[in-house]
C-alpha cells in the first residue's frame, strides 16, 4: 500500500480554470507505464482550493500538505496493523 496526495480543481497560480486531477504517490520507486491501472482511495480531505500569489507560496503549501498527508497515512497504517494483529 502506498500513500500520497490527490489534487482536483483548477490551477489558479498558472491562470488555468480547467479542472485537473493530479496524483502524487509517496516513495514510488517503480515507473508507471502508460495505460497501467492505478487504484486509489480517498482517505481524508486536507483543504479547499486556495489561490496563491506566487509559485513559492504554492510550493510552501504543498510541503505542508505533504507533511500532513504523511502523518495521516502513518496513523492509518498503525490502525490497520493494530486491527490485523
Amino acid at each position: 500500500m502506498k500513500t500520497g496526495l490527490l489534487y482536483y480543481g483548477p490551477r489558479p497560480v498558472f491562470k488555468e480554470k480547467e479542472l485537473v486531477a493530479e496524483i502524487f504517490i509517496f516513495n514510488l520507486k517503480d515507473e508507471v507505464e502508460l495505460g497501467e491501472k492505478i487504484f486509489f482511495q480517498l482517505l481524508a480531505f486536507l483543504r479547499p482550493v486556495m489561490v496563491f500569489k506566487t509559485k513559492k507560496e504554492l510550493q510552501e503549501q504543498i510541503r505542508k500538505d505533504i507533511n500532513r498527508s504523511k502523518l495521516i497515512g502513518q496513523n492509518l497504517v498503525k490502525m490497520y496493523n493494530k486491527n490485523n494483529d
